[in-house]
């Protein structure tokens, strides 16, 4: 029994286990439930067959069983709720004596109604496949050979080879179960079905255990990478604004000089707007570095409709230069939205910006905002350029701009969706593009009301 119980203690911080002390713990409660119904099931059962088919059951002592089923069942709910799950060998250790005292409850159940009589031996399977979920493969057969052990116990003393216990008929007075070549088939078949099934659900869990420390691993690898990244543009967004940022003061300063060419001062103006595009990109890096490395605290209430609002008059001058009309659908009643300023402004900010600057001169805006029950939906909608359907695979990716922005507007650091994209998954929110090339494009997000 002690080396029954030996398992390999672990740790929860090793992500790679199939299973660990909290899963454990999860399928404890599981299978508490599983055992409600099936003591539900055995009282409905055995009433069925002793008042509408008449078998010689009694009930008194399968009640009986069924409440010691139940009492046990008491006490491992009364534990799971009292006792935190602390280590990997407990939880194993306590699921396995869970099982074991199933196994012997069963049998006993199994005696009162008629033993290798009683078709429904093959609940002994459930336990295994349960086992499957719970253990490794050594668990599982020894599960299964308490299961064989048990069973075979009770067939070999209560029939043809040992009859130290009565056999309780439920069929017939038969002689065929007295039969010691009947009663050995029916073992042969008994072992032989369950150790199949525990080969099989082993076999099946070591291959889902294979997959799981596959994907972990090529997830670790991928999260390693994508820390790399970030490191990388933090840095580079540091080391670079300063620099950037002093070429083109000096430019500005240049430019303050009156008595320069036009050639020369149409060259420091390229170069101050490639600057400037530059300063923006670095701004971007930053901000999307920021966004991953960082978790935001408290909530504010916020007027989301007279935030848009602000936002669309803080870009009151590229619109008026393109004569663009922008149209707000608003509820009559204030939207006050429970999240974060700073996100939202940057997401509001950048859709709207892009709506702008990608429409037609002379186009059209329409921004409405639709409170759900627990969300509010945000969309805006151009009547510009659109987006292909090729470029909309790939429109949230970090530095892509499909080429039709490109033809349209050569500013742009292709960020911009990305930190919005980030932003709204953060917030707990969801984001829909639907776009038509050369008519238009519609952003629709909806973001919880309280995050």
């Amino acid at each position: 029994m002690i080396r029954f119980f030996k398992i390999a203690e672990s740790t929860e911080e090793n992500v790679t286990r199939f299973t660990t002390a909290r899963s454990l713990r999860r399928r404890s409660i599981w299978f508490i439930k599983l055992r409600w119904i099936a003591a539900f099931g055995a009282v409905l059962l055995s009433i069925v067959a002793k008042h509408l088919l008449n078998l010689p059951l009694d009930l008194h002592k399968i009640l009986a069983i069924v409440g010691l089923l139940a009492l046990t069942n008491i006490v491992y709910f009364v534990f799971n709720r009292n006792v935190k799950p602390k280590s990997f060998r407990r939880e194993e250790t306590h699921i396995k004596t869970q099982m074991i005292l199933d196994l012997l409850i069963l049998t006993i159940l199994m005696h009162f109604t008629g033993g290798v009589e009683n078709p429904l031996f093959f609940i002994y399977f459930f336990h295994v496949i349960m086992a499957s979920l719970m253990f490794k493969g050594k668990g599982v057969y020894q599960i299964a050979f308490l299961a064989i052990l048990f069973f075979t116990f009770e067939v070999v003393f209560s029939t043809a080879f040992f009859p130290l216990l009565n056999h309780y008929h439920i069929f017939s007075h038969s002689d065929h179960m007295h039969d010691i070549r009947y009663v050995l088939l029916m073992l042969l078949m008994f072992w032989f079905v369950i150790l199949a099934t525990a080969f099989i659900a082993a076999s099946f869990r070591k291959r889902y255990q294979k997959i799981k420390d596959e994907l972990v691993k090529n997830q670790e690898q991928l999260i390693e990478t994508d820390k790399s990244k970030t490191d990388f543009f933090r840095f580079a967004s540091h080391e670079l604004k300063s620099p950037i940022v002093t070429i083109q003061s000096a430019i500005d300063t240049v430019l303050d000089i009156s008595d320069l060419s036009n050639q020369s001062k149409d060259l420091l103006y390229r170069a101050r707007n490639r600057a400037e595009q530059t300063i923006e990109t670095v701004r971007d890096l930053a901000e999307l570095t920021r966004n991953e490395a960082t978790t935001v605290i408290g909530a504010d209430p916020i007027r989301i409709g007279e935030m848009i609002q602000n936002i669309v008059e803080q870009n009151r001058e590229p619109i008026q230069q393109c004569g663009l009309d922008i149209h707000f659908v608003l509820p009559e009643k204030p939207i006050i939205l429970r999240s974060f300023p700073g996100f939202l402004e940057k997401i509001f900010g950048n859709l709207i910006s892009n709506a702008i600057r990608y429409s037609h001169d002379g186009g059209a805006i329409t921004i409405r905002l639709v409170e759900k029950l627990t969300s509010v939906e945000f969309s805006i909608s151009d009547e510009g350029i659109g987006i292909s359907e090729d470029a909309q695979q790939m429109i949230f990716s970090e530095f892509y701009r499909a080429p039709e922005a490109k033809k349209h507007n050569r500013i742009g650091t292709g960020l911009g969706l990305a930190i919005v994209k980030q932003y709204v998954e953060k917030l707990g929110g969801t984001i829909q593009l639907k776009s038509q090339l050369g008519k238009g494009t519609t952003f629709k997000i909806t973001l919880p009301t309280n995050v």
